[in-house]
């Protein structure tokens, strides 16, 4: 998927440039957002083909509203949730408002993550 686009919603600047750096070297090219209110003026002015988005974005849970604001904003982009922690009842509301996959936010999880992002 070489120059495909791809945003990361991640408030936790570890993680957000961990993932950054995961991505550009898997040929995507990625703009990082840890703050909501900048990633919802990005949307607004880009389309990105896919986003991960941490669960926590922003504010514990606030990833699911993001995604919502995604999904109303741009439908075509394909969503992927991190969940850091186990929360059967978040990752039902991501599939309900039509997330690809919510995948746990571990680190034997970066192959899965690659792939559904590939997906």
């Amino acid at each position: 998927m070489s120059g495909e686009e791809l945003l990361i919603a991640d408030s936790a600047d570890r993680d957000r440039e961990g993932l950054r750096k995961l991505f550009d070297e898997q040929g995507y090219v990625c703009t990082a957002s840890r703050d909501p209110l900048e990633a919802q003026e990005l949307v607004r002015r880009k389309f990105f083909p896919a986003a991960v988005i941490d669960l926590d974005f922003g504010a514990t849970g606030g990833g699911i509203e993001f995604a919502r604001f995604l999904q109303q904003t741009s439908k075509p982009t394909r969503i992927v949730i991190l969940a850091g922690r186990r929360s059967f009842e978040a990752a039902v509301d991501a599939l309900r408002i039509g997330v690809v996959d919510v995948v746990s936010k571990r680190p034997d999880q970066i192959a899965a993550l690659l792939q559904t992002v590939k997906r």
